[in-house]
């Protein structure tokens, strides 16, 4: 132990006689070096909580439609008492606005005519709803991320169909999950197009719109952030 000591003592004396060590330029050089980085992260710090509440908006909104998924699929009741097709949720830009959509409860066509169990899945009374949302649905959520998370909002809705068709710029959709005999129908509608193979809801940064984050779902329930 004393020689470890003994030893590095006369390395030290060594290096200050050397005059080993940082000169004043050195140092003022790392100090501008680490003030150009701080000044390059508080610069940028705006953007960076912007790309952050993005990626948050988008994520809630994908946990929204695999809620309403879920809860179709489990056969949930609305409020623990009404009896519903599904759950869904719409979107609506003219209406609700880009920075808000519902999660809603899919009200049965004809509820006298069906089974609590839900085992008459077809025909005319059966206990199917309309698979989209109307005045007549139940409204279970109004998620609105404008106070939360300023600065984002939805962008488009893009509908995509087989053979490479596209139909972009439709201002709302119901993304609708239905199921029957515990099998899991997915449908996406709107009142602008037809019934497409999967739709994105495009969220985007409010100051640039070039800046986006993508939902994607389709109509086997692939529900995917992109």
């Amino acid at each position: 132990m004393f020689k470890f000591i003994k030893k590095h003592k006369i390395k030290l004396r060594l290096f200050i006689k050397s005059g080993a060590g940082f000169t004043t330029t050195e140092l003022l050089v790392v100090i501008a070096i680490i003030i150009f980085l701080l000044i390059v992260v508080v610069s940028n710090f705006a953007q960076i909580r912007l790309q952050f509440s993005l990626s948050r908006v988008v994520y809630k909104f994908d946990q929204d439609l695999r809620k309403a998924q879920n809860l179709a699929l489990s056969a949930s009741e609305y409020q623990g008492t009404e009896v519903v097709a599904g759950y869904g949720v719409k979107i609506d830009l003219n209406n609700l606005g880009r920075k808000k959509y519902n999660i809603y409860a899919d009200k049965i066509t004809n509820l006298a005519n069906c089974n609590s169990n839900k085992t008459n899945c077809s025909g005319v009374n059966s206990c199917s709803g309309n698979e989209e949302n109307d005045t007549l649905d139940y409204l279970v959520d109004t998620i609105d991320f404008s106070q939360t998370e300023p600065g984002i909002i939805i962008k488009e809705i893009i509908f995509l169909y087989g053979g490479g068709g596209i139909v972009a710029g439709v201002t709302n959709a119901s993304i609708n999950f239905n199921s029957c005999d515990l099998l899991l129908r997915t449908t996406i509608t709107s009142s602008e197009a037809g019934p497409p193979n999967s739709a994105e809801i495009v969220f985007a940064l409010e100051s640039d719109l070039t800046n986006t984050r993508t939902v994607l779902v389709n109509k086997a329930g692939l529900i995917k952030v992109k």
